[in-house]
């Protein structure tokens, strides 16, 4: 394969003024699809070159590469929010602010088991408070279905 070797558990702080555009894309969970995260996210080949070897073109983006993000771009968000992920940043966009609106606020922690775990206990504790509905929660429950096939 030629091209530079890509490092996907690599951590890049990236500047806003850089990626605002980018952000404010995926800030309203419409504009999350497939097709734009592949855009992102993904790494392309573009084919072989006269020796037959791969060529890749890196993706734009890796979702742990990180930023600052300014206050009020999502519902969920009223603070900034320091060193937050891409991941993150999605997760919160498309699952958390698209379902409840404000009524969890950003969650800035790495989505492994634990951290899913903490959302989860949180939507929990919403439900039993009936302070979050059925729809709510169905629009929650698909979302991350979907974004985890993703």
């Amino acid at each position: 394969m030629k091209g530079k070797q890509i490092d996907i558990n690599s951590y890049r702080k990236l500047n806003w003024e850089d990626i605002k555009d980018d952000v404010i894309l995926l800030s309203n969970h419409r504009n999350i699809t497939k097709g734009l995260l592949t855009e992102l996210f993904s790494i392309k080949t573009s084919g072989r070159d006269e020796n037959g070897e791969i060529s890749v073109k890196p993706s734009k983006y890796l979702v742990t590469d990180y930023f600052d993000l300014p206050a009020g771009i999502l519902a969920n968000q009223k603070e900034s929010v320091k060193d937050t992920t891409f991941g993150s940043f999605i997760f919160n966009s498309l699952c958390l602010a698209n379902a409840f609106g404000d009524k969890i606020p950003y969650i800035n922690d790495e989505l492994n088991d634990k951290g899913f775990g903490k959302v989860n206990k949180i939507v929990a504790k919403k439900i039993g408070a009936e302070e979050i509905n059925v729809q709510e929660f169905g629009t929650y429950a698909s979302a991350t279905t979907w974004l985890g096939y993703q």
